[in-house]
């Protein structure tokens, strides 16, 4: 081949690459494809937290169709401007004062129409992640995110980092974010959105010395990075409350030696506690452990009560005065002493703790009801056994999708439905996604449960992505096209010489 021909076989190979790219599949970097993706916005927003601010984008639909439909951005100095009516001030607003800041504007220009107005589209922001995650430097996010998907966003927590102390700075006032009570309790006001400016630090604990210790009658006994301002029902709630073979006092020795311990009753849960306490939770006298149930959670009074032969769980909602509004009764979970009898359908589900690592006191572990056979109407086939411990999370209306998906983050929860539903809201998988391998890790119980598409996500659930650990790597599939190419480059030149 001569050299007037080079440019026509590189002008061969080059096409050849480009039809065999999208069959291969895109080049995968850190799990992300390398192309440039459109973010597109699918977190929940809460409307009386969220803050509105420059870039934010509005709607404003006229239902009779007689007026078209106005598309409206914040300025920079926080100001909307309505064509013909006026500029509306927002800056600082909650999203439910913006709407109606701007609707009391409209009404006097359109007093007989009906109209809504809703939020488009959230600006972006850049913050800074430093400290205990894998990957720390600067991330670009919606203004609708949280602080746990910053952290999703930068590979994750560390070994040793902090789950309780995170320092969000940048903002009216420094706090210190609580992310084990937004994991086990759904508290969303220990995981709050984040703005421009906003600075994320994550500590790594060194000194181990300030945990606090819990043992005895709680679901999840063990040690408790400590946060300033404890108290002891904070602590328990942590520890998944009581087994429901809890006596009726608590031990608290003091871990700096100073105090000594001291005795509280078992409802005094305001009691402080201090770095490195140490919180004993005594046990029912062994001739009355058959004779009590406990209840924790979203239920109007939380306690231990006396169990009754034949109890059910609608009893036991009665007696504790019932669920809160916040309730989240499909993903309650019972924690069931091994001696007792278990229904086929919850030992399938036994071995899951184990999966995930975790350890329950006295032997117990969490009972797998599937409540949407029995929940609002048939609650009284769901049997109590003596000593068993319920707790009834909080709704977040939140599922959490992570690992090899477009857009990892927290996607709103509409109904009880498969994990594949959820993963098409995070944009679907990405690619070198194990897609046979889905894992889901309950709200409540933390159980982690590893199937195909279909399985079932309840409110507050955990989807996990895993890679494909047999899928080729970018220079494999480099190797496997240069070796393509090379072969047909030979018969290239063959079939040139022969022409020759």
């Amino acid at each position: 081949m001569t050299t007037t021909d080079r440019p026509t076989a590189l002008f061969f190979y080059a096409c050849l690459i480009a039809v065999l790219l999208p069959v291969l599949g895109p080049v995968i970097v850190d799990g992300n494809p390398l192309y440039a993706q459109n973010q597109t916005f699918s977190t929940a927003i809460e409307p009386d937290k969220y803050v509105v601010g420059p870039g934010d984008g509005f709607r404003v639909d006229f239902w009779d169709g007689s007026v078209q439909t106005m598309s409206l951005t914040v300025t920079a100095e926080g100001n909307v401007l309505l064509q013909s009516m006026g500029l509306v001030d927002v800056a600082g607003l909650t999203l439910t004062e913006a709407k109606g800041r701007l609707g009391e504007l409209i009404r006097k220009f359109y007093a007989d129409l009906d109209f809504s107005i809703s939020l488009t589209g959230v600006r972006q922001v850049n913050i800074m992640l430093t400290g205990g995650v894998a990957k720390p430097g600067l991330y670009t996010a919606g203004a609708s995110s949280r602080v746990s998907e910053l952290i999703a966003q930068a590979g994750g927590l560390i070994r040793g980092a902090s789950r309780r102390n995170i320092c969000l700075s940048g903002c009216k006032k420094e706090c210190f974010i609580d992310l084990l009570k937004f994991e086990r309790v759904g508290d969303f006001d220990s995981n709050p959105y984040i703005y421009s400016g906003n600075k994320i630090h994550v500590p790594v604990v060194t000194d181990s010395t300030t945990f606090v210790q819990i043992s005895g009658e709680v679901v999840l006994p063990g040690g408790y990075e400590y946060k300033e301002d404890d108290n002891l029902g904070g602590l328990i709630e942590l520890a998944l409350g009581f087994t429901g073979l809890h006596g009726d006092s608590i031990y608290i020795f003091d871990g700096g030696g100073l105090t000594g311990s001291r005795v509280v009753a078992i409802d005094d849960l305001y009691s402080r506690i201090e770095p490195g306490d140490k919180i004993v939770v005594s046990r029912i006298e062994k001739d009355l452990a058959n004779n009590f149930f406990s209840i924790t959670g979203e239920i109007r009074v939380p306690g231990k009560y006396p169990y009754q032969k034949g109890l059910t769980f609608d009893d036991a909602l009665s007696v504790c005065g019932g669920a809160s509004p916040r309730a989240d009764l499909y993903s309650s979970v019972i924690y069931r002493r091994p001696e007792h009898d278990r229904s086929d359908e919850s030992k399938k589900f036994l071995n899951a703790s184990v999966d995930n690592n975790l350890s329950f006191e006295s032997g117990r572990e969490p009972v797998s009801i599937d409540f949407r056979e029995y929940y609002p109407d048939h609650l009284d086939r769901v049997g109590i056994s003596p000593g068993d411990s319920l707790v009834i999370p909080a709704n977040t209306g939140l599922v959490g999708v992570y690992g090899m998906v477009k857009r990892p983050g927290m996607v709103m929860f509409d109904e009880i439905g498969s994990a594949a539903s959820y993963i098409r809201k995070a944009g679907g998988y990405s690619g070198g996604a194990d897609k046979g391998r889905v894992q889901v890790i309950r709200k409540s119980s933390e159980m982690r449960l590893t199937g195909d598409p279909g399985i079932d996500v309840y409110d507050g659930d955990t989807i996990i992505i895993p890679e494909d650990k047999n899928r080729k790597s970018f220079w494999s599939k480099v190797k496997d096209i240069s070796m393509i190419v090379g072969g047909l480059g030979i018969l290239y030149l063959a079939v040139d010489n022969a022409s020759d």
